[in-house]
């Protein structure tokens, strides 16, 4: 299927999203504008109103839970078990759970274990988002060109991985990736953890002042974009993924060790090839 085609995902009518912040909202927005019928939750009023307000909701409210054949968690980790817990009888038959967790370790066990047998839950990851938080900042634009992963676990129908797989290239995504949970928590230290990690310590550093903005281009804002984030939401991801994120910072601070040496020392061929060996790398990426 071509990217951002809908003809995979024709099948499905109504989504539930559970979680109308900044993913949340941008989910509902992007199924929205692929045709579907969504039914809007979340214990914030104030979003469900806003997302009904928008047009990015057909319904709010739990009391429409049973109508969806596909549930979208974009609540916090922690909620969703006791969500699928509660829950469990409403659920439309044979429907398909997803979420969008940072961190995976054993999150899908945790949920699957209180799932009726016709119920399916594939854990997911889009590689998506923006600064800021909450429903307010959320577009369906967010997921073009964007990574997505999925967590598939031995439960799983083919089915069902197909259609999360369908709706993520529907709504814009260009590569999907299938993971195991501990390769997804481990490389996604690396590539998500460590950078928010790097730019809230920029801005966090004792050089900044009122001032400094007057002395910010481009590359500054570049690097810090990503600072502008949901602190709740990113101390939960960094303990839930602690030993990974402790292994990635160290390796981030050798780094910076290196580089510090050779400037100390003054060893403009040490520096030439650690600048470069970095473009090197950047590069490759393309």
């Amino acid at each position: 299927m071509e990217k951002g085609s809908v003809e995979g995902f024709r099948r499905v009518h109504t989504a539930a999203v559970v979680g109308l912040g900044l993913m949340g909202g941008s989910f509902a927005k992007g199924l929205t504008a692929l045709g579907l019928r969504v039914v809007g939750i979340d214990c914030d009023g104030r979003a469900e109103e806003a997302a009904l307000a928008d047009g990015a909701i057909a319904a709010a409210g739990t009391a429409h839970l049973g109508e969806a054949e596909l549930v979208v968690f974009a609540a916090p980790a922690e909620a969703i078990e006791p969500f699928v817990r509660a829950h469990r009888e409403a659920f439309r038959e044979g429907a398909v759970l997803t979420d969008i967790s940072g961190v995976k370790g054993r999150g899908a066990e945790s949920v699957t274990r209180w799932l009726r047998a016709d119920v399916d839950f594939v854990s997911a990851h889009p590689m998506a988002g923006r600064e800021g938080a909450g429903y307010g900042r959320s577009s369906a634009s967010i997921f073009a060109e964007a990574n997505y992963l999925l967590v598939p676990s031995e439960r799983n129908r083919p089915s069902s991985l197909r259609l999360v797989e369908d709706m993520a290239r529907a709504l814009g995504a260009s590569h999907i990736e299938r993971v195991s949970p501990g390769e997804h928590d481990r490389r996604i230290a690396y590539t998500s953890g460590l950078p928010h990690a790097a730019a809230a310590a920029l801005m966090a550093s004792a050089s900044f002042d009122e001032r400094a903005k007057y002395f910010m281009a481009g590359g500054f804002r570049d690097v810090t974009r990503i600072a502008d984030l949901n602190g709740a939401l990113w101390a939960a991801l960094f303990l839930e993924n602690r030993e990974n994120m402790l292994r990635e910072l160290d390796r981030y601070e050798e780094a910076l060790r290196r580089l510090r040496a050779a400037l100390a020392a003054e060893d403009g061929a040490a520096l030439r090839a650690f600048l470069d060996g970095a473009g090197a790398r950047k590069r490759s990426m393309a």
